[in-house]
């Protein structure tokens, strides 16, 4: 026999006695449902408050990153430029000068000031052979370095001319180190050496040109002679007057102009 009906009697009388009537009960548990909805809805907009405020302070952080990145990178071009305008005079600064103090400058003889043609040949300007602005913070995120004073005197001895486009191939080759390892990562099993990283397969072919007079001018005899900066800038302007730059990637790869 089913009781069911006898249970829901019971149930109804339990809640009668317990909250006054059904209806209440009901009420009551409406107004627990109501309850619980407002306090989750309040951890929602909580959770969402507390995650802009994490927002907030990561956006204000990258800010405060990148405002001192760029003083760095201002104060680094800042050291650079004083101390190409020191190798221009060829003396040594003041140290008040240096810091920004007043100090009363001594006369130079007019023999010896350079003009400004003279000092512009100390500076390399890259901004007109940029290709690839992306590349280029990437791989330079501090900007642009100058050449070193060593390795400028050779570009400026073999290529006056042409001295900001040498100067971004070795940047873009070597990284202006007049030092740098053989790369022997080539498919064809040719090496790339020096701060222009001449290729040994170039280096034989023109051997067998005209070119060849060039190279023993400038006392180039073998592939050897590229260890030697200023015979490696002298085999560069060889290539140069032979290929174009074209015949490099590096400058491309990095973000200035293919063949400059």
């Amino acid at each position: 026999m089913n009781f069911d009906w006898l249970k829901n009697i019971k149930q109804n009388l339990d809640d009668v006695l317990q909250y006054g009537s059904i209806e209440a009960k009901e009420k009551q548990e409406l107004a627990q449902q109501e309850a619980t909805k407002r306090m989750n809805s309040e951890q929602e907009k909580a959770n969402k408050q507390a995650a802009l405020e994490e927002k907030k302070l990561y956006d204000y952080y990258q800010k405060l990153k990148k405002e001192e990145l760029d003083k760095i990178k201002l104060e680094k071009e800042k050291l650079t430029l004083i101390e190409k305008i020191k190798q221009v005079f060829g003396g040594k600064e003041e140290e008040g000068e240096v810091k920004g103090e007043s100090v009363t400058p001594t006369p130079t003889p007019a023999t010896t000031t350079p003009s400004p043609e003279k000092i512009e040949e100390f500076l390399i300007d890259y901004a007109p052979y940029i290709a690839d602005q992306g590349k280029i913070d990437d791989y330079y995120p501090n900007g642009i370095p100058q050449p070193p004073s060593e390795l400028l005197d050779i570009i400026r001895k073999v290529s006056p001319e042409d001295a900001t486009r040498s100067a971004i191939l070795k940047l873009t080759e070597s990284g202006y180190n007049m030092n740098p390892a053989d790369y022997n990562g080539n498919k064809n099993g040719t090496i790339d050496r020096g701060t222009n990283m001449i290729n040994s397969g170039t280096f034989d072919w023109l051997q067998g040109t005209p070119y060849n007079t060039m190279m023993e001018k400038s006392g180039i005899e073998n592939y050897g002679d590229m260890f030697d900066p200023m015979k490696n800038e002298n085999m560069m302007d060889v290539i140069r007057k032979a290929q174009g730059y074209g015949a490099w990637y590096g400058p491309r790869d990095k973000g200035f102009k293919h063949g400059l």
